[in-house]
């Protein structure tokens, strides 16, 4: 909730998105956090974090194709 209120009034704030993203995925909440990746790699495409949770998402998924795009740019940016 705090991390939403923080986005409200800095929609840009990196930091907010990359634990956002992080609470997301520990709550099994796949879709979510993979919307939160997306608002975050139209700021940074280059965020090798972010690519990291879209990453374990894919994979949580079973979406093997995004998740090997994922991972070959969360190495690319580490």
């Amino acid at each position: 909730v705090q991390l939403r209120a923080v986005l409200v009034a800095f929609p840009r704030d990196r930091e907010a998105l990359r634990r956002l993203a992080d609470v997301l995925y520990q709550q099994d909440e796949y879709d979510a956090c993979l919307q939160v990746a997306d608002a975050m790699l139209k700021i940074d495409p280059s965020d090798q974090e972010i690519w990291y949770w879209a990453m374990r998402c894919y994979q949580a998924k079973g979406d093997t194709v995004r998740e090997a795009a994922a991972q070959a740019a969360h190495y690319k940016f580490r």
